[in-house]
């Protein structure tokens, strides 16, 4: 038999105010648009980077921050975000509808290319234990694996969508449960709050939702950057503004509903391309997002450099002071200047796929956790993704003079070696996904190195390992790998 409540009614106590909701996040360290990078040195060149309006200059939207983006709603308010559940999952379940064209929020703020109803239960679904804090939510949902959790884990996704439903098991999750239950009691006193058993498992709908909880801290900014940089980030600050409001495009929210191509995505892609056109190497162009509050979700591109990475906003243009590379990504710059959005959030960064991304890629002695997952499609050379070669690539060798350890040469370099080289990428998570979706992948890379220039048959690339132990047995063939993420 099935026991329900309406309005918290269970009757059993008092309700315990302010237990079991995650409140009071603070607003990261703000070192975004608005700190300048001041003097970096390359190459003994010293360059002021403060030209750039994006960077420097930009203020503050003088809009009040509204409550939708930390999950206030009226009665009203929360049937349209229903509604947007249903038809966005009528679009996963190919029965799209006329709305999932058509569909507008009735409230302006909810219209924001800030605001984004996909991420709204991702919190409230992690303290109840139905998904993990490192899951591709956006990638559970729209590419679930065959396996009996993923099942779980999306029909979860869809229940809190759909109907703010929220169902967890006592025992197989005796401790999810037990923070429903206290959820539960914190809120009983909320009007519409239903709750009710079913199949044994305990039922909440229209709870509130929890708000985001920060993920990654300790931000470093960069300095010493190579000449490389300096130019990408005179390029940024004063190109991407404009650049940015020439890009058209739907919001993440719209996007979701009618497949169309969203703004940031047409954004990474200029980006790539405006970088390209001065003649700047970078290491990666991406998709990301920087979730906040509840609903929350400002639309970035991560550019990588050799020696640090930035944030850029997808819809102003602003860019955040360079980070070094290994260190979390911060958003709450950008985020200052978006007033309807300037309550103080946490944040987290996530990919197009929501998979957590706390810090700037760097090299690393050890793979990340879960490796091996399954390999990257073969042919990953698609923007707004921006990624050399095909899976595996072919060994390539090349004579490396002596020099400080870079990007593409990660070991200082003490006298002339011949560097042999074979890249593999590999999905972040093991879920298979269509080779056109952008997902983070991360680099294996095996490196053979020998004392001396490479010899002739080693000048050309080969789909085989270099050949050991050298051109003489006197040159011994030293082989290490090492990871990208």
């Amino acid at each position: 038999m099935n026991a329900r409540s309406v309005s918290g009614g269970w009757g059993c106590r008092a309700p315990r105010r302010g237990v079991g909701r995650v409140l009071g996040a603070l607003l990261g360290v703000a070192v975004g648009s608005i700190g300048g990078l001041g003097t970096v040195t390359a190459a003994g060149i010293g360059v002021a980077v403060l030209a750039g309006t994006a960077m420097t200059t930009t203020t503050a939207s003088a809009l009040t921050p509204d409550p939708v983006f930390g999950g206030t709603l009226t009665a009203a308010q929360q049937a349209e975000m229903m509604q947007w559940g249903q038809t966005y999952w009528n679009r996963l379940e190919g029965v799209p509808t006329a709305a999932n064209t058509t569909f507008t929020f009735s409230t302006a703020a909810m219209n924001s290319p800030l605001f984004n109803p996909f991420y709204g239960p991702r919190q409230t679904l992690v303290n109840l234990g139905l998904i993990a804090d490192g899951d591709c939510m956006k990638q559970l949902a729209e590419y679930p694996g065959t396996d009996a959790a993923s099942a779980a884990k999306r029909q979860a996704i869809k229940d809190a969508l759909v109907d703010f439903r929220f169902k967890t098991d006592p025992v197989t999750d005796p401790t999810g449960t037990t923070t429903h239950v206290i959820k539960i009691l914190d809120a009983s006193m909320v009007a519409g709050l239903v709750t009710y058993t079913e199949d044994g498992k305990l039922v909440s709908e229209k709870l509130p939702l929890d708000v985001l909880v920060a993920a990654g801290a300790n931000v470093e900014l960069a300095d010493n950057l190579s000449a490389d940089s300096i130019t990408a980030l005179l390029v940024l600050t004063n190109q991407a503004p404009g650049l940015v409001a020439g890009v058209s495009g739907a919001t993440e929210a719209k996007a979701m509903l009618g497949g169309q191509a969203t703004k940031a995505n047409n954004v990474a892609t200029a980006v790539a391309a405006l970088l390209g056109q001065a003649g700047v190497g970078v290491d990666a162009v991406e998709r990301m997002d920087a979730l906040f509050g509840v609903y929350g979700q400002l639309p970035t591109v991560y550019v990588g450099l050799s020696d640090c990475a930035v944030l850029v906003d997808a819809t102003t243009g602003a860019v955040t002071t360079p980070v070094k590379l290994g260190t979390p990504l911060d958003a709450s710059g950008l985020l200052a200047l978006h007033g309807e959005a300037s309550a103080p959030y946490a944040h987290r960064m996530v990919s197009s796929m929501g998979c957590t991304f706390v810090a700037a890629p760097t090299w690393h002695a050890t793979p990340p956790a879960g490796y091996p997952a399954a390999p990257a499609p073969a042919a990953p050379n698609f923007l707004p993704f921006i990624v050399p070669g095909i899976w595996p690539t072919s060994w390539t060798c090349v004579t490396v003079a002596p020099g400080p350890a870079t990007r593409t040469n990660p070991f200082p370099t003490l006298f002339t070696l011949c560097r042999c080289t074979q890249d593999r990428w590999w999905r972040r998570s093991p879920t298979a996904i269509p080779a056109l979706v952008p997902d983070p992948f991360f680099l294996e890379r095996e490196i053979c190195e020998y004392p001396g220039p490479c010899f002739a048959p080693l000048m050309l690339p080969s789909t085989t390992p270099p050949l050991l132990p050298g051109p003489s047995p006197t040159q011994v063939v030293t082989c290490r790998t090492i990871y990208w993420f």
